[in-house]
């Protein structure tokens, strides 16, 4: 029932009404990426608790900072397709959150720090953080339109923000003022730009079959001097991170900042299967990086 609501949420009432067996199958498949996107968040974090365990957005990691600053714009235009009862408007801006900057983008990077970093450190406490309040702001910014799927989400939600039994007792979620979304937008479009270009360099190995994944390339950056000054403070294992590559060399250059990829030169890790420089130089776990021998020896 809950697809059929997707569908009539979706449905721009100034056009014609059509429906079909094709346009069902793809209102299906949207919902399959809105649940697949909760249950990630929800798999992810089991073992958080915000009252103990949240971390502050001043010193959460650069990406995560991101992720909230494009939860906040989701917020801001999901309410206001609500004032306006444009339904369909609010179908297309969480199923967009969900398909590009959740699904292509922050899940995607976000794998090697919850699966490899140490249980409870702080990088992953970060993006614990982040995802419990996007899930959060989810589950209620659908609760209108995926009456069930929000109320079955909402019951399995170990620590809510609001304590209440169901999910449609709660008020839908408001901007956070004390983030600031419009002076790092441009900051983080130029930085998304020159990810853009290291993913295009990544397919050409790819099709070449000189790697396979993302994570065996090296890249360099010769990059102008206005990019150097924001990927220096970005820093480039952040940006090798963002990009899920091995490691990222920045060369300043006065010309237009160009992207070269290579196969990298550094071993696997057996744990986190990344090619980093570290891999082999701890003589206890010669088949680990630094990051997880570290782990490792920790328990």
């Amino acid at each position: 029932s809950d697809i059929l609501r997707l569908w009539v949420s979706s449905v721009n009432y100034q056009e014609d009404i059509r429906c079909n067996d094709e346009i069902i199958g793809r209102t299906q498949d949207a919902y399959r990426k809105i649940r697949n996107t909760l249950r990630y968040l929800l798999g992810n974090i089991d073992d958080f608790n915000p009252a103990a365990d949240a971390v502050g957005y001043e010193q959460m990691t650069q990406i995560d900072r991101w992720a909230m600053q494009q939860l906040q714009r989701l917020i801001r235009d999901v309410d206001h397709a609500y004032d306006e009862f444009t339904f369909h408007r609010v179908f297309s801006l969480v199923y967009n959150f969900c398909t590009v900057e959740m699904s292509s983008i922050y899940m995607d990077v976000l794998k090697d720090r919850m699966y490899c970093e140490r249980a409870d450190g702080p990088k992953r406490r970060s993006g614990q953080t982040a995802m419990w309040r996007i899930l959060d702001c989810l589950v209620r910014m659908l609760a209108p339109v995926l009456v069930h799927t929000t109320e079955e989400a909402w019951a399995a939600i170990k620590h809510k923000s609001q304590d209440l039994p169901s999910v449609h007792l709660a008020a839908l979620p408001t901007v956070d003022p004390s983030i600031d979304v419009e002076s790092e937008a441009p900051r983080w479009d130029r930085l998304m730009t020159i990810r853009d270009q290291v993913l295009r360099a990544l397919e050409t190995l790819r099709a070449e079959k000189t790697i396979a994944s993302n994570q065996e390339a090296s890249v360099t950056i010769d990059a102008n001097a206005a990019d150097a000054g924001l990927l220096r403070d970005f820093g480039s294992e952040s940006f090798a991170a963002l990009c899920i590559v091995s490691e990222v060399h920045l060369v300043e250059s006065s010309d237009e900042t160009a992207v070269s990829a290579r196969k990298s030169p550094h071993p696997k890790c057996a744990r986190c299967w990344n090619y980093w420089p570290s891999v082999g130089r701890n003589p206890n776990h010669p088949e680990l990086c630094r990051r997880c021998a570290d782990v490792t020896a920790a328990g």
